[in-house]
C-alpha cells in the first residue's frame, strides 16, 4: 500500500515550512509504473518472436493496424508500431465484455503485475485462439524477458 503525505507550518497565518512525504507500507511494493514502461512492455510482447508466427497478416491484412485492449490501463502510446504502422492502443476496463468487436479482433493485454524488480504481462490474442504470458526482469533500467509461454485456448 502507497501513500503519500502533505502537511506544513503555518504561523501568523505565513507558511514557515511544508514538507511531502512519500512511501511504501510493504518493502516489495513501489508506486504504479509510468506510461513509457507500459509502452515498453507492450512492445516487447507485441514483438515477442514465439507470436510472430500468429499475426498471419498474409492471409488477413484486416489486423493491420494492430489494435492492442490494455485492460485497467489507460495509456497512450504514440510511438508503438508493428507491420509499418502504428499501433492502436485501447483502454479496456475489466469489466469490459470480451464479446465486443474490439476484444475479439486485438491483441488484448488482460494484466500487467509489478513486484519488486519482475514484471508479468498475461495476453490473449483471440482471431488465433491462443494466450500466453511473458516474465520480466528490470535490468537497470530496462525491462528484459525472462521466460515466455504461449498456449492454444
Amino acid at each position: 500500500m502507497c501513500y503519500q503525505v502533505a502537511g506544513g507550518v503555518v504561523r501568523s497565518g505565513l507558511l514557515v515550512s511544508a514538507f511531502v512525504v512519500s512511501g511504501c507500507a510493504h518493502s516489495g511494493q513501489t508506486p504504479g509504473p509510468n506510461p513509457q514502461t507500459i509502452c515498453g512492455l507492450v512492445e516487447s510482447t507485441i514483438n515477442l518472436d514465439k507470436l510472430q508466427q500468429y499475426y498471419h497478416i498474409d492471409s488477413f491484412p484486416e489486423r493491420i493496424p494492430l489494435v492492442v485492449t490494455i485492460a485497467n490501463q489507460d495509456v497512450d502510446c504514440p510511438d508503438l508500431e508493428k507491420f509499418g504502422m502504428a499501433v492502436k492502443v485501447q483502454y479496456r476496463s475489466a469489466e469490459a465484455a470480451p464479446g465486443d468487436t474490439a476484444y475479439k479482433t486485438s491483441l488484448d493485454i488482460k494484466a500487467i503485475n509489478f513486484e519488486n524488480d519482475t514484471a508479468q504481462v498475461y495476453f490473449s490474442y483471440p482471431p488465433e485462439g491462443i494466450r500466453g504470458e511473458i516474465e520480466f526482469k528490470k535490468v537497470s533500467f530496462d525491462w528484459r524477458i525472462q521466460h515466455s509461454v504461449i498456449v492454444e485456448m
